[in-house]
């Protein structure tokens, strides 16, 4: 396929998923940007640690500022899979309410199959979720299994700069749930990533959430900025 086809397609989809988000009224979308830096060291080929640093906000009048610290790793499991061992750590300036502390470990596991010219990932995760209320230090408990499916595409590469497009969808299914908690239900991303070497790459999303609170189904976009940079022991 033809970088420029790739061009003309990756606008389209932005284009048209910003039309169809932004045609609702302004109570029916939430709005939201998310700032992340991902550093990175590889030990080895098949052990790496990552840190996700974050910044988001939401727009809405009873918004909310959240700065996110999730350090992870990554290490294969067998040839086809990749084991992921964390913890998240997410704390939420909420307009009008209790400041939220939430701690996240998380295991999963991905593999990438079938091997196409456009490869699919596969990635399954499971997450405890403890959410403190920073005031009375009470807590809401729940688990969550998540499943995120996606396929990319490189393009116009020269030596190690590119540009690689990105489709992915995300199911969440809530165990144990509290009823005043939000919950993540759905979320569908498009994506644009520009790679400047080997060890460094910026990538840009727009994605649609539905979510629910106290039985209300809430859509959410959000505009996703990442930076990528890497360093490695050999």
């Amino acid at each position: 396929m033809k970088s420029r086809n790739i061009i003309y397609i990756c606008v389209f989809l932005l284009f048209f998923f910003n039309e169809i988000l932004f045609s609702q009224t302004k109570n029916d979308v939430s709005k939201e940007i998310w700032i992340d830096f991902t550093p990175s060291y590889y030990f080895n080929p098949g052990f790496q640690l990552l840190g996700e640093i974050g910044f988001w906000h939401n727009f809405k009048e009873n918004g909310w500022t959240k700065l996110a610290f999730k350090p992870y790793i990554r290490t294969w499991l067998g040839s086809k899979f990749n084991l992921f061992l964390g913890i998240g750590n997410y704390y939420a300036h909420i307009q009008n309410y209790d400041d939220r502390l939430e701690i996240r470990p998380f295991q999963g596991i991905s593999t990438k199959w079938p091997k196409w010219e456009i490869p699919i990932y596969h990635y399954l995760r499971l997450e405890e979720r403890f959410d403190f209320n920073t005031k009375t230090w009470k807590s809401d408990n729940s688990l969550r299994l998540r499943y995120s499916l996606s396929g990319t595409y490189k393009f116009n590469k020269q030596q190690d700069k590119y540009w690689e497009a990105l489709l992915k969808t995300e199911v969440f299914i809530n165990f144990a749930k509290e009823k005043n908690k939000l919950n993540e239900e759905f979320r569908f991303t498009v994506g644009l990533d520009r790679g400047f070497s080997y060890v460094s790459h910026v990538r840009f999303e727009l994605t649609w959430q539905k979510e629910t609170f106290f039985k209300n189904d809430i859509s959410v976009i959000y505009f996703h900025l990442s930076w990528y940079r890497s360093w490695s022991k050999f």
